[in-house]
């Protein structure tokens, strides 16, 4: 309909923000605090296991085998903790990545956390 809006996504200093404003002037989504950084870190944690495996030596993770095809991996970002399993096919390649840390922006404007173990395959 050619009305503009902004997304503004920032997760910088153990903290996230998402704020979402239509014409400049209506404030459509404007959230922060815990829920949100919460999940935002397990968004890290996902796009350190994607984007930039050469990370995945951070001293802020802790690894724990589970079997021959997959591993727990947790980030501990100042005092938010994260964890996901991570699952791999025969030639080594991360196939799923799933955590029940996640949480998601619901209808409301509330960010609510997930039931289960939400994940997306690769």
């Amino acid at each position: 309909m050619g009305i503009p809006f902004r997304a503004l996504h920032i997760y910088k200093n153990e903290q996230a923000i998402f704020q979402v404003k239509v014409a400049e002037m209506f404030k459509v989504v404007d959230l922060s605090g815990e829920e949100l950084t919460t999940a935002e870190t397990v968004t890290l944690l996902n796009d350190m296991c994607i984007f930039a495996p050469g990370c995945l030596v951070d001293k802020r993770l802790v690894w724990s085998e589970i079997d021959s095809m997959s591993t727990k991996v947790t980030l501990t970002n100042g005092k938010y903790i994260v964890s996901a399993i991570l699952y791999f096919n025969e030639s080594g390649e991360l196939i799923n990545f799933m955590s029940d840390d996640r949480s998601a922006l619901q209808d409301d404007g509330t960010v609510k956390k997930f039931d289960g173990q939400p994940g997306f395959k690769l």
